[in-house]
């Protein structure tokens, strides 16, 4: 991750250059880093015509809540989890170095 700044002053250079670029886009980024504390979800409310009736259930099922394995959208360190744990991670395993200038 870049400021806006880098991005701007790396096109420009890229156009005086005539440097060829390209940008990835990391189909849902923030899924596919793990999760870092305890966070538990109760299931959502079915409506009766979806509930699945020859499911067996052990008691009420509205009692039961899932612990997340993996980030969701929403939670307030997701987007730091990925970046740093994978996708910083990942760059600097290829070779890639973070620059000083702009740490972001």
């Amino acid at each position: 991750m870049v400021s806006w700044s880098t991005v701007r002053l790396m096109v420009i250079f890229a156009l005086i250059n005539n440097w060829h670029m390209e940008s990835i886009d990391f189909v849902l980024a923030y899924t596919q880093a793990p999760i870092k504390t305890n966070i538990f979800m109760q299931p959502p409310r079915v409506p009766p015509e979806f509930v699945i009736t020859d499911m067996p259930w052990p008691g009420n099922r509205f009692t039961f809540v899932y612990k997340l394995l993996q980030n969701l959208y929403g939670l307030k360190d997701a987007g730091q989890t990925w970046c740093q744990e994978f996708l910083h991670k990942g760059l600097i395993d290829c070779g890639w170095q973070q620059s000083s200038i702009d740490s972001c």
